[in-house]
């Protein structure tokens, strides 16, 4: 998530903390039956998504962020920042997995935020 330390400096911790909750809701009803979402923790949420290729990511999440923006709309402005990372074969670890999700994700706030990253993995 985006700015969510604005939203807490403005608001107050019980505000930001509401605010994850219902974006973790919001997440999870958008998500699809196979998907398992995540909170990583702080701002950070993690969507396995099995047996699905980069475009269907891309799919899933783009309805994902639509959902966070109507969300957004009604409560406070908070974009997302995504990172996807597709693997043709089992990774290394479910570490190897974050770290490189999360890395994306930076990526993504440090070019302008509220975007989606993908990486391929072979």
């Amino acid at each position: 998530m985006d700015d969510f330390k604005k939203l807490n400096d403005q608001y107050g911790h019980t505000t930001g903390d509401r605010f994850l909750v219902t974006l973790a809701r919001t997440l999870s009803k958008g998500s699809r039956m196979i998907d398992q979402v995540a909170r990583l923790g702080g701002d950070e949420f993690a969507v396995l998504m099995p047996e699905t290729d980069e475009n269907g990511a891309q799919t899933v999440l783009k309805r994902l962020n639509g959902l966070a923006q109507i969300m957004n709309k009604h409560l406070f402005s908070v974009t997302l920042s995504i990172g996807v990372v597709t693997f043709h074969k089992a990774p290394e670890s479910a570490e190897a997995m974050i770290t490189e999700a999360d890395r994306l994700m930076y990526l993504g706030k440090q070019k302008g935020k509220n975007r989606i990253e993908t990486h391929v993995i072979r």
